[in-house]
């Protein structure tokens, strides 16, 4: 998904990269707005985390050329609902 304001996706600094947050997005829009147990149920949120650790990969591979394979470990991963 590319970038919906003015930044950049990922930065790499030597073997590490670092992935901007991601947003639920889905064919260019956001799937899911609202807040988790009031607009949006429990079923609703889980989808939209899904999506956002897909656009996470998706970001990744890029950031790796396309070979995820290179990855060797996850040295940080914060979330934010």
């Amino acid at each position: 998904v590319a970038p919906v304001a003015n930044y950049v996706p990922y930065v790499q600094t030597g073997p590490l990269v670092v992935i901007s947050g991601q947003l639920p997005m889905e064919a260019g829009r956001l799937a899911f707005t609202g807040h988790l147990g009031a607009e949006v149920a429990l079923e609703d949120g889980q989808a939209a985390a899904r999506l956002c650790a897909i656009n996470l990969l998706a970001q990744l591979k890029l950031a790796c050329g396309g070979d995820l394979g290179r990855v060797v470990r996850c040295v940080r991963l914060g979330v934010f609902v």
